[in-house]
């Protein structure tokens, strides 16, 4: 019989079903049609028990489809993970390698300039010796003495002329000493110029190598930063793809039949070598599209690598080809069942928005919000965050204009202009100086007509200052019933432009404003104290900031939100201090932590935690370089000991676990089994 052919017959179990024989695709055909059979033949109990049994199997098929799904998923994930790790170990391969050259040929320029400065010294000592006298010029007291003892000894006065020339002898001595001291202080002050001019230029030299680390250390951080962010996005849609996919088997196994789920299983059965190759297709599209597996190679032109990469190149674009071929029909069909979604999303949208009335929407203000922020205890990482501020009190004042500026009398009327009286917010006031207008912006507003106060009969504000068309709208000044008080620029009824807010409860705002929300350049302070100066958008602290707590504490960066969001540098009032990404209110992403005592940790992180691959380097010289899982040593990692000792392999719960080589100072290998940080089995 053909592997195409039904079988006609099967044998019969204890229930009068089919038994199973083959696989379970075939034996659904088999009882599939024994249904059918029973059915038209009348044996309806014979029928339901083929209905159950077939229901019983459904579920068997399903189970065994999501099985192999999630098989194919791990997998997937697992390869990724694999490119990962090589393209990472290429990365970090390239990058000691390049630091190392950069270092040896920094040394080698080092001992070339002491080399030259010692040839140049000793060069420069015998010019110096050679150009200046040994031998003083004789003084005219000294001539003097000589010519006064040839008079003496023509006149055969002897004694005299030996006193004379004991004299000379003297003086001759004095004056060679004098010569000889001065001539080897001029020599050594010389020398000492040229040593002084040598040392400064081997102070640049060096100045320039350690900028030169430096900006290399900067690259490999940004290069590497790049480089886990590519993976991350990798795993992102690699993930959503996969659940896209258990998403459709899912919806799949809801609206088919069973007979449907076993051709569509058994046609996957009969191509899966076609599956294989899908898969390793599919894994290969992620590679090429994020570029896994490149970074090193492309910062290297060396015409291997760049024959390695083409060839690279050319199998996965063969591969994308061959994968997008298969996957043109899917992506077609989704594709329109998303464009018909998207048709009937618009039309529902289109009615609810024809469905709504218009409303000319009431004047919103300032006020005060508080909300305690939650905070992460941890103790080498403690932070403390300021309150969180928003102001915004509603005014039920929306009326119809009239000719005139001034609002209409049910909606305001005429009243003094109060005191303050909050203490706080009158203690804050006196000590800011006063609120500075723009005289500038002022001349926008000359068509605006100043009032006396008045007091909204609905909320009790009460507003100094220009008006124009029944709106605020100039400079002016507003008290709330609670102490809050504003003052600045208005327009179209609303806070925009520079003002200051002083809240009741002793905080204030000072910046720009945008319909009455905080947006653009602000300073606040809360209640407590702490500031925050940065780049405000609709109340929430976005963009380039700083914030300074009574702690001490201080941040500098950028936040989203209203929190700590991208690059930042945060400084503890006990010495620590962290630099690289934040997500959320949260060290997260690449950075660099520092502890006062001098131990540093560059690396991953996730939700406040070492989380992923880093680097640490201990005071004593001890240095890991590997895994990380919530702060401790957690996979794979290499350990160097100060005393010169190395350890290469597993690590679990931030001890030895698992298979490893010890390299003793001498270079003698210890591979076996540790548990515990304990080495508990020797090969």
């Amino acid at each position: 019989m053909s592997q195409f052919q039904r079988p006609t017959s099967s044998r019969k179990g204890t229930n009068n079903l089919p038994v199973q024989q083959g696989d379970l695709e075939e034996y659904i055909q088999i009882l599939y049609d024994h249904q059918k059979s029973c059915e038209k033949a009348g044996k309806y109990l014979e029928a339901d028990q083929a209905k159950k049994r077939l229901a019983e199997l459904k579920k068997e098929l399903e189970l065994k489809n999501k099985g192999d799904v999630k098989d194919r998923h791990c997998s997937e994930k697992q390869e990724i993970e694999k490119a990962h790790l090589e393209e990472f170990n290429q990365f970090n391969s390239f990058w000691d390698e390049k630091m190392t050259e950069f270092d040896n040929e920094a040394q080698k320029v080092k001992e070339q300039t002491l080399q030259r400065h010692e040839d140049e010294l000793r060069q420069f000592s015998e010019e110096l010796e050679n150009s200046l006298p040994v031998k003083p010029k004789d003084s005219a007291e000294l001539l003097g003495l000589r010519k006064t003892e040839e008079q003496l000894a023509k006149q055969e006065n002897y004694l005299e002329a030996h006193m004379i020339q004991s004299r000379i002898q003297a003086q001759e001595r004095d004056e060679y000493e004098k010569w000889t001291s001065c001539r080897q202080q001029k020599i050594r002050n010389l020398i000492t110029q040229l040593r002084q001019k040598q040392i400064n230029e081997l102070n640049a030299l060096t100045q320039r190598i350690l900028s030169g680390q430096e900006e290399q250390r900067k690259i490999r951080s940004q290069e590497l930063e790049k480089l886990l962010q590519k993976y991350q996005n990798v795993r992102k849609e690699l993930e959503s793809q996969q659940t896209q996919e258990i998403t459709r088997l899912d919806k799949t196994s809801k609206t088919q039949s069973i007979m449907q789920q076993s051709r569509m299983n058994q046609s996957r059965m009969q191509s899966s070598q076609a599956k294989d190759e899908n898969h390793q297709n599919t894994i290969n599209i992620y590679k090429l599209k994020f570029g896994m597996g490149s970074a090193c190679i492309k910062k290297q032109p060396h015409p291997q690598r760049q024959q390695q990469q083409r060839q690279i190149q050319s199998r996965q674009s063969q591969s994308t080809n061959l994968s997008s071929q298969q996957n043109t029909q899917r992506r077609a069909s989704e594709s329109q069942q998303q464009q018909q979604h998207q048709q009937q999303t618009n039309q529902i949208q289109i009615k609810e928005n024809s469905s709504k009335p218009l409303i000319n929407s009431g004047f919103t203000s300032p006020r005060s919000d508080l909300n305690d922020k939650s905070m992460l205890s941890k103790n080498d990482l403690t932070k403390v965050e300021p309150l969180k501020h928003r102001f915004l009190q509603q005014e039920s004042d929306s009326y119809l204009f009239k000719n005139n500026d001034a609002p209409d009398s049910d909606i305001a009327i005429q009243v003094k202009e109060p005191d303050i009286t909050n203490p706080k917010v009158d203690k804050v006031l006196k000590s800011l100086p006063p609120f500075q207008y723009d005289p500038d912006l002022n001349k926008k507003f000359n068509d605006c007509i100043s009032l006396p106060p008045h007091q909204f009969i609905s909320t009790g504000i009460i507003y100094v200052g220009q008006w124009r068309n029944k709106q605020k709208q100039g400079k002016g000044r507003q008290y709330w019933p609670d102490g809050t008080y504003y003052e600045g620029y208005w327009q179209n009824h609303g806070a925009n432009g520079k003002g200051r807010l002083i809240r009741s409860d002793g905080s204030y705002y000072e910046g720009d404003w945008l319909d009455d929300l905080q947006c653009g350049f602000g300073k606040n302070v809360d209640s407590e104290g702490n500031l925050y100066e940065g780049e405000w958008k609709d109340d929430e602290k976005d963009g380039q900031g700083t914030e300074k707590w009574v702690s001490g504490d201080t941040y500098s960066g950028q936040y989203q939100g209203g929190m700590k969001h991208g690059n930042g540098k945060y400084i503890w009032s006990n010495g620590n201090c962290y630099e690289g990404h934040y997500f959320k209110d949260q060290i997260d992403g690449f950075g660099t932590y520092k502890w006062p005592d001098g131990q540093v940790y560059t690396g991953e992180w996730a939700k406040d935690q070492m989380y992923g691959k880093g680097t640490f380097i201990w005071v004593n010289g001890n240095k890991y370089v590997g895994d990380y899982k919530e702060d401790k040593k957690e996979g794979y990692g290499v350990f160097s000991f100060a005393d010169g000792k190395t350890y290469k392999g597993a690590w679990h719960n931030g001890k030895q676990h698992g298979k490893g080589v010890l390299i003793e100072a001498d270079g003698m290998e210890i591979v076996g089994v540790w548990e515990k940080g304990k080495l508990v089995q020797q090969e």
